[in-house]
């Protein structure tokens, strides 16, 4: 089913996702902080290292930031994009490691 609002995406799937399966969620072992901007948009952090926890806010020690509009992060999320065409054409931006962002299709899937 398609995602129709980014924080229904955090709210719902990440939530039920972290909380049915914690351990394949703690393999991935980064912190990854959402900075999505626009009307639907805001911050999250997931926690995948001392959680898995996510939060509506922002995070000092993420180990990866991603940045990115509403709209992209929607279509990214909704199959109709991939992050590596939203990063190549910098729509996307990551911050700190970028090797952590690759991880993070096992989530968002």
């Amino acid at each position: 089913t398609s995602m129709d609002s980014v924080a229904a995406f955090f709210d719902e799937k990440i939530a039920s996702k972290l909380r049915d399966d914690p351990d394949s969620a703690m393999q991935i072992g980064e912190i990854f902080q959402f900075v999505i901007s626009g009307d639907g948009g805001g911050t999250w952090t997931v926690d995948l290292k001392n959680g898995p926890t996510l939060t509506a806010e922002a995070n000092d020690d993420a180990t990866c930031i991603l940045k990115v509009t509403d709209e992209d992060f929607l279509a990214l999320i909704n199959g109709e994009v991939s992050g590596m065409e939203l990063f190549g054409t910098g729509r996307l931006t990551v911050e700190r490691d970028v090797m952590a962002a690759m991880k993070l299709e096992k989530l968002i899937k």
